[in-house]
């Protein structure tokens, strides 16, 4: 069962965005529609964390700010978490 999340969360001066999941069997984590054109590309921080047995899971590259391919070197199946997190442009 996938579940995804995505809050918009307020800091000091600037705002930041975060969403978290389960990473899909194709390893295309998609950004929230909502995100478009909104967030600071340099600020994108991915964090995976892999599920059950052992797995070089990576971040292959990231499409234009809306989704990102997560890849497992070891070419086995996928399974695993991600949490995404950037700043929102000012």
């Amino acid at each position: 069962m996938d579940t995804i999340q995505a809050t918009w969360v307020k800091k000091s001066m600037e705002g930041a965005v975060r969403t978290m999941g389960e990473i899909p069997a194709d390893g295309v984590i998609e950004f929230p529609k909502a995100w478009n054109n909104k967030i600071n590309l340099d600020s994108l921080t991915i964090i995976i964390t892999p599920e059950g047995t052992f797995q070089e899971l990576y971040v292959a590259n990231i499409h234009y700010g809306r989704k990102a391919t997560v890849k497992n070197a070891s070419s086995g199946p996928i399974k695993g978490s991600y949490m995404v997190f950037c700043n929102t442009k000012s």
